[in-house]
C-alpha cells in the first residue's frame, strides 16, 4: 500500500511470491502461454493442451487429497463388509 492506496501487483510477481515454490515454475509457464494467447494470439492446439495439463496438475497438487479419498473408500467397504448391494 502506498499512502493508504493499494498498489497493483502483476500476475508474474503474484506467482513469484506465492507460497508454493514447487508450483512456481509451472504457473509461470502457464502465464507465458496465456500472455502469448492474449497479446499475440498465435497459439497452437498443443500449446493449449499443455497449458491445461499443467493447470490440471497444479490444481490437483493444491486441492486434491487422494489419501483422504482412499481412506473413505476403505472405511465404506469395511463398514459394508464387502461390495455394495445390488
Amino acid at each position: 500500500m502506498n499512502n493508504g492506496k493499494r498498489k497493483p501487483i502483476s500476475l508474474h510477481k503474484r506467482i513469484l511470491i506465492f507460497d508454493n515454490k514447487e508450483l512456481t515454475d509451472l504457473l509461470i509457464a502457464i502465464k507465458w502461454i496465456g500472455n502469448t494467447g492474449s497479446h499475440l494470439g498465435d497459439l497452437e492446439t498443443i500449446d493449449i493442451l499443455e497449458a491445461y495439463k499443467l493447470l490440471e496438475f497444479a490444481l490437483n497438487r493444491l486441492y486434491a487429497n487422494p489419501e483422504k479419498e482412499i481412506k473413505k473408500i476403505t472405511k465404506d467397504i469395511n463398514k459394508r463388509k464387502g461390495t455394495r448391494k445390488r
